[in-house]
């Protein structure tokens, strides 16, 4: 009794840990995410990853790389000598199917251009203003000392915004969903509104949404 008990949980465990199939008129369908990016005149694909068909890590990753090689190429569209560049979230909307935190993406961005362009451009942390203010505050009434004469904090020539979006489609056969994903980046000049640069990157991934994302 005891050796069938334990043959039936192997088999058990080795079927839950198997990729699952959905049988259909034309086929099998395996279960998953296929990857693809593509962007300008370029073409990225992948097979079959584990994962669910919203943005992920290596999503974010590969944005990031994308971006950041761009404006490296790109510079001359920020025409002031060491422009003043902010990037947060702030006007970045996520309007796609998948549950998103924009911090992620843009302290990824950030990150990644303080690192290569930091001599080009001047950062500000808009994100950080309250504790800016705070600090200045105490300055100003003598309470913490300062080393600086600056009498306002530094303004911004430039700012990323963008927008995330998402398209869909469902094999009601198999349940497969087949998702377009769009992210689109400015950079705004802040004293006329101009768009002087813009990009978009664009993935897609085919497979089950049985991934929960928070």
């Amino acid at each position: 009794m005891k050796t069938k008990f334990v043959a039936l949980f192997a088999t058990i465990l080795i079927a839950g840990c198997q990729t699952t199939t959905d049988s259909s008129q034309n086929g099998t369908e395996t279960s998953g995410a296929r990857y693809t990016i593509g962007y300008d005149n370029q073409h990225k694909s992948g097979s079959l990853v584990n994962g669910g068909v919203g943005i992920e890590g290596r999503d974010i990753i590969e944005l990031s790389r994308f971006i950041t090689a761009d404006l490296e190429k790109n510079f001359q569209v920020l025409t002031d000598d060491r422009p003043r560049v902010i990037i947060d979230s702030k006007y970045f909307i996520n309007d796609s199917a998948s549950a998103i935190d924009t911090n992620i993406l843009t302290d990824k961005l950030r990150a990644n251009l303080i690192r290569l362009m930091k001599n080009k451009i001047v950062f500000v942390g808009r994100q950080n203003i309250l504790m800016v203010m705070k600090e200045r505050e105490l300055k100003s009434e003598n309470i913490v000392s300062s080393r600086s004469n600056a009498e306002k904090v530094m303004g911004a020539d430039y700012r990323f915004s963008g927008r995330i979006t998402t398209a869909e489609s469902v094999n009601p056969r198999t349940g497969h969903i087949k998702r377009y994903n769009q992210i689109n980046l400015e950079i705004i000049d802040l004293s006329t509104s101009e768009i002087v640069w813009s990009q978009i990157f664009s993935f897609e991934k085919m497979g089950r949404d049985n991934v929960i994302y928070r």
